[in-house]
């Protein structure tokens, strides 16, 4: 078991547990149970999926749980009111007026994993997809907000075998997020029309 796992699962023990190392359940507030169990860990196969409670954002009443895979990854937002489950490219990061929660993940090299930025409004207890970007040739990578409308990052890119960068932003400007630096028009995918 992780330590920051551990910690959490003490923190939360009456609502999130393991009742053995393969096995995670949720008690939802309405009682019923969620369970993530793990599959085939430890070896090459495709098929294994491992679950690992990361985070717990309070404001939400949602825990934040790894979903890792060979070669792939992702994390899931599960609200513990009503059991509705998010699938998040990274660790979330809830901005500075608790409006927005960012997520952003850097894979320009494998491509494995999901590579871009993801916001979502929160609305109450809620997570609504108010903007996904998927660029092809660089990644996010060094993203925190600024304040609340204003996400600061560093723009990788990948040239004959090396790593260049530069600063950007992201920003919430005329009802929609939009980067500060010129991109391409088919990189940048607003989810639910201009961006919220």
């Amino acid at each position: 078991m992780r330590m920051e796992e551990k910690k959490l699962l003490d923190q939360l023990r009456n609502r999130v547990f393991r009742a053995n190392d393969s096995s995670l359940t949720i008690i939802l507030d309405n009682g019923s149970k969620i369970q993530f169990n793990d599959t085939l860990l430890h070896t090459d196969n495709d098929g294994q999926v491992g679950y690992f409670v990361t985070d717990y954002l309070p404001a939400l009443s949602a825990i934040v749980i790894e979903r890792e895979g060979w070669e792939w990854g992702d994390w899931l937002s599960v609200n513990m009111r009503n059991g509705k489950c998010d699938t998040l490219i990274s660790r979330p990061t809830i901005g500075p007026g608790r409006n927005y929660l960012l997520c952003d993940y850097r894979d320009i090299e494998a491509g494995f994993m999901a590579n871009g930025f993801q916001i979502w409004k929160i609305s109450g207890d809620s997570l609504t997809k108010a903007f996904y970007s998927a660029p092809g040739k660089w990644g996010p990578d060094s993203a925190k907000w600024v304040d609340d409308s204003t996400i600061s990052f560093e723009r990788v890119e990948m040239a004959k075998d090396a790593f260049t960068s530069a600063h950007d932003t992201l920003s919430f400007r005329s009802g929609t997020w939009k980067y500060g630096h010129p991109i391409e028009l088919d990189s940048a995918t607003p989810e639910n029309g201009a961006g919220e």
